[in-house]
């Protein structure tokens, strides 16, 4: 260590491998860092080449498949001493990857329908901003909120995604079983004692 020390960081950190070995915790953060930024951007890619038909569930198995090959190829080439650096995350250091990882994949996953699909509060919002500061009474923001069919579009995006079906105009649910959505609403209930319906 103190040979690590004696130096530069900016030295240690361009030139020691070892850096990464004994800082664990800024090894695990560039790692994930890199990690998300690299599937984030194969994420738009494909988005930008052609727009799945269902867009979450998509996200959700690219998130999964990505970070598992990822894992495994490292692991590979760290075998056979592809280079040196590679052997230093150890499987701890990857189930802590994951869970952050993860973590950062789960928020984005929360968010993204309200930026697939249009959301009221967005287009209200931006509909202010082109005002020019002039600004919108109560009636005029009602109107403009009339006029967009958001609860259609919400409907259809549920229905692209798989997670309703269309069965001779009734909306039905899949005929698998949503565990996740349960745990949700029973979370709301029984964790929570939200009565109101929402979300």
């Amino acid at each position: 260590m103190a040979r690590l020390t004696s130096r530069p960081a900016l030295a240690i950190y361009c030139h020691e491998p070892e850096f990464f070995i004994y800082h664990p915790g800024v090894k695990v953060f560039l790692i994930t860092v890199l990690l998300f930024v690299a599937a984030m951007l194969l994420h738009v890619i494909w988005w930008r080449i052609a727009l799945p038909k269902k867009q979450l569930p998509t996200l959700f198995r690219l998130f999964i498949i990505f970070f598992v090959t990822v894992v495994f190829l490292v692991q590979v080439a760290a075998r056979y001493n592809a280079c040196n650096w590679l052997a230093a995350p150890t499987w701890i250091d990857w189930l802590t990857v994951a869970f952050l990882y993860g973590s950062l994949a789960i928020c984005y996953l929360i968010t993204y329908p309200a930026i697939e699909a249009h959301s009221p509060t967005l287009s209200l919002m931006y509909a202010l901003y082109r005002s020019g500061g002039k600004g919108m009474s109560h009636e005029d923001a009602a109107s403009f909120l009339e006029r967009f069919q958001f609860i259609s579009a919400r409907m259809g995006a549920l229905i692209a995604d798989g997670f309703l079906v269309n069965s001779d105009g009734l909306l039905k649910l899949p005929e698998r079983n949503y565990f996740f959505f349960k745990a949700i609403l029973v979370y709301r209930k029984v964790i929570l004692g939200l009565r109101n319906s929402g979300g």
